[in-house]
This record gives C-alpha cells, structure tokens and sequence, in this order.
C-alpha cells in the first residue's frame, strides 16, 4: 500500500510465491479502479541455507584436543630446558581443564 507523491507517482515492493502473471489493480480515493496485466513475476534460484553451526559438543571436543596438545608441546619445552615439571605438571593441566 502506498501514497501518491505531488506527482501522482508511488512506489511500492511486489514479491509472489507464485511464478508467472499478475494483475496489479490501483484504487483512487473515490473507489475507481485501474488494473493492469503486464507485470510478470520470474522464479529466482534459492539461495544455499548458510552452514549449520557446528554442535557445542563438537567445539568444546575440539578446544579440549587443542589444549590436550598444547599442553603436550608446552611439556616438551620445558622438560627441554631442564625444568623439572614432572611432579605438577597433571595438577596443572586438570587444573587448566576446569577453567
């Protein structure tokens, strides 16, 4: 639905379920109507749904691999550089695991 401008022009927004013609009928203020039989709706190709989110379980699996394997590396670093992390080294990964 729309309102005229100064000039007796609107613009308006059409969109159909349906392929194929229509007829578009304008009313005026005093009740006369004018239809016309030229407006054509054209089907469009269907967009790809976006990807679905992957499941929380499938984040929360993947984030703990990532800090089983960076705690891996980090172990193997300092045991590297003569650091004797053995004796807390499980206390601290559980504790990490928590968080």
């Amino acid at each position: 639905q729309g309102t005229t401008d100064a000039n007796g022009q609107v613009s308006v927004s059409l969109v159909s379920t349906t392929v194929g013609a229509a007829t578009l009928v304008s009313t005026l203020a005093d009740g006369t109507t004018a239809s016309v039989n030229t407006l054509a709706f054209v089907a469009v190709a269907a967009t790809d749904p976006a990807p679905a989110a992957p499941a929380t379980e499938t984040i929360v699996q993947t984030v703990e691999a990532d800090l089983d394997a960076f705690a891996a590396k980090l172990k193997s670093v300092l045991l590297l550089a003569g650091h004797d992390v053995e004796s807390v080294f499980a206390e601290a990964v559980a504790l990490a695991k928590k968080l």
